[in-house]
């Protein structure tokens, strides 16, 4: 290839490169007070990544934003939420939704603990909305085995029985070991709710809707156990001093507690989930209405209690819910009152900017485009719905599908499950997948006609379990006359789908893959 041809081809790829697509957001802005500002022109932002302006190509207020659905998920974390903090806030949320909602809004509420638990489907059905809130005010109150209380006993009664020993073995590492075993307990509860945070998400619809979260518990850790290796590092102190024997002693000086304690940082694992939760156009809005009831004054005894792990517990119980919160635009709430934050979240949701910025320059992972109001107010953003590509979208509602029964069909598949024949300790089971021929898009070529559709199949069950997404991509070539004598009949695509023990959904999704249109059946064995 000539040089200069060669250096123009270059160029062109680089060119093509540098055409980001369009990036949309949606703004909230307020005031040094808080209120919200809903007077702003375009005009008032400028969008910057590394100090380069960015193009802002539309933009709309309040005004014209107005009609945009809005999709509202709650979640009552029912593992820390006491039965005080549920009743007060469904009281708040009936409130709430009832002078909120508009046509188009849809709602979804579900429970958190050892599972994700939908109450309702995506509803605007007042009387499904009551029930679903009647049942998660009464819904038991599940454990995790991370007890803070119970892990502080532990450590006393051990202090106890080291101090009473005459010649023991144990030492001031026997209490590190302690402290190391709850905060991997607490570490692995809180990547499960973390985890079941994110299923929720995924019940999100991919485009063309305001979307926000809302977490309602008692906080979220962002170091496990933290609290604890700060109550052990005043022992620690006390040990080196003298003032709890000499067995204790021994190990004291070289232990580390508080360093010991960034083995069980769940801060990225918090903030990759909400990039997440942003690239999906979700705003998180976390209530922790009684903050101020920390777990560290609920200890049987405050004889030992120290002031640092006391502050410890509450700054890190709060420091999970203000991640998810800042990382997506949305708010977090702390020894507020259901009502009180729930106002403000209406207010984001009535009082916000609709922006797109053509990107100038290439973006990288890392890069970010910022939004700021020349008028020095504070804004936040969450960008718009995620424009994920087809296939993103059709992964990810099969297996939301698992949880919430399909939505929408618009190629009008069915499904029909043979019986299931044993494998080992699986079941094997004959699936027809039916697709309509008339809803699927056909390209005319010559005498013949073109098309492809592609199945998405996962299977899993009602809790949300799921396994991985298999896809099948079947092309179509016809004749024209064929097409044209089809009339209302059915293609069926046949597959045998493997259950593993415990499974007993098939959560099966169409992609016709020239118009792009899809279609979502489930069906239980």
């Amino acid at each position: 290839m000539p040089r200069r041809l060669a250096c123009l081809v270059i160029l062109l790829s680089s060119l093509a490169r540098a055409q980001e697509l369009p990036k949309s957001f949606s703004v909230v802005v307020t005031d040094n007070k808080g209120n919200r500002v809903s007077t702003l022109q375009r005009d008032d932002f400028e969008a910057v990544t590394r100090s380069v302006k960015h193009a802002i190509t539309a933009f709309s207020g309040t005004g014209s934003t107005a009609a945009m659905p809005r999709r509202i998920a709650v979640v009552f974390d029912v593992t820390s939420a006491t039965l005080s903090t549920r009743s007060n806030s469904v009281d708040a949320l009936r409130d709430f939704l009832g002078k909120s909602l508009r046509p188009g809004d849809r709602v979804v509420i579900l429970t958190a603990g050892q599972t994700l638990t939908p109450l309702s489907p995506w509803t605007a059905d007042r009387a499904e909305i009551e029930s679903a809130l009647q049942r998660a005010r009464t819904s038991a109150s599940q454990s995790l085995a991370g007890d803070r209380a119970a892990a502080e006993k532990r450590i006393r009664e051990l202090i106890n029985d080291i101090q009473q020993t005459p010649n023991t073995f144990q030492n001031f590492d026997t209490l590190l070991e302690a402290v190391r075993a709850y905060a991997s307990v607490v570490y692995r509860d809180t990547r499960q709710s973390i985890g079941l945070l994110a299923a929720a998400t995924d019940l999100f619809p991919a485009r063309g809707s305001r979307n926000a979260l809302v977490v309602i518990g008692a906080g979220l850790s962002a170091r496990a156990g933290a609290d604890l290796f700060q109550y052990l590092d005043t022992i620690k102190s006390q040990a080196e001093r003298g003032q709890l024997g000499p067995a204790l002693r021994g190990g004291a000086a070289r232990s580390s507690p508080m360093s010991e304690s960034s083995a069980f940082d769940l801060t990225p694992i918090l903030h990759d989930f909400a990039m997440e939760a942003r690239r999906k156009g979700v705003a998180i809005y976390a209530l922790d209405p009684e903050m101020s009831e920390s777990a560290s004054s609920h200890v049987e005894s405050v004889s030992m209690l120290d002031r640092n792990a006391a502050f410890s517990a509450v700054a890190n119980r709060s420091d999970g819910y203000q991640m998810m919160a800042d990382d997506t635009g949305g708010l977090a709430f702390l020894a507020r009152r259901p009502s009180e934050a729930l106002a403000e979240m209406q207010s984001d949701l009535d009082a916000f900017y609709s922006v797109t910025v053509q990107p100038s320059i290439p973006l990288t992972a890392k890069d970010s485009i910022q939004l700021r109001a020349k008028s020095g107010y504070k804004v936040r953003m969450t960008p718009g719905s995620a424009p994920l590509t087809p296939d993103d979208e059709v992964r990810g509602r099969v297996v939301a599908h698992h949880l919430l029964k399909p939505d929408t069909n618009d190629l009008g598949i069915s499904l029909q499950a043979g019986e299931p024949v044993p494998d080992g300790e699986k079941r094997r089971v004959p699936l027809k997948v039916m697709i309509p021929i008339k809803n699927l898009k056909f390209e005319q070529n010559g005498d013949e006609v073109t098309g492809a559709f592609t199945v998405y199949i996962t299977t899993g069950d009602r809790l949300g379990r799921a396994s991985k997404v298999n896809k099948q991509t079947q092309q179509l070539r016809w004749p024209a006359a064929a097409l044209s004598a089809a009339g209302d009949r059915q293609l069926t695509f046949a597959v045998d789908v493997v259950l593993e023990p415990g499974l007993n959904q098939i959560s099966v999704g169409v992609l016709d893959d020239r118009s792009h249109a899809t279609g979502y059946d489930r069906v239980s064995i």
